[in-house]
């Protein structure tokens, strides 16, 4: 629904909206609001993990992702990085489950740095907006 769109959190694809302050405790009618005032593109991955969880600014939201990132993939994170030559001595299937543990490490990595300088940064709503509109005009 999203896909045009980046997750503010962790730059994957949005295919989602997060309310950033969350519906649970911003709406008292029941209604659910999607007004951009209120939300920012999110990958589902994100917004899962955020929940309903009580935090008001991107940047906090950001740094609760990222302690939830590092603790789900210690393992992968954990995993030992490999030379290419000892990659290329190995067996089609080991080769290609350490191939694919690399590319998740990389994958995990990117997403763990951006969401630092996410949390770092500590964008408002407004400023998400306007990057993404100054995204699309160009």
């Amino acid at each position: 629904m999203f896909s045009k769109y980046s997750c503010t959190y962790c730059d994957d694809i949005a295919e989602d909206l997060d309310h950033v302050i969350p519906h649970s405790y911003a709406s008292s009618s029941g209604v659910r609001s999607y007004k951009k005032e209120l939300v920012v593109p999110c990958c589902k991955e994100c917004n899962d993990l955020l929940g309903d969880k009580l935090f008001f600014l991107i940047g906090e939201r950001a740094a609760y992702l990222g302690d939830r990132y590092t603790k789900r993939y210690k393992k992968i994170l954990d995993t030992p990085m490999w030379e290419k030559e000892e990659i290329e001595e190995l067996g089609h299937s080991l080769k290609s489950m350490i191939q694919r543990g690399i590319c998740l490490k990389e994958k995990v990595t990117k997403k763990l740095a951006h969401l630092e300088i996410i949390s770092l940064i500590g964008p408002t709503i407004e400023d998400v907006w306007g990057e993404i509109k100054d995204k699309e005009d160009k």
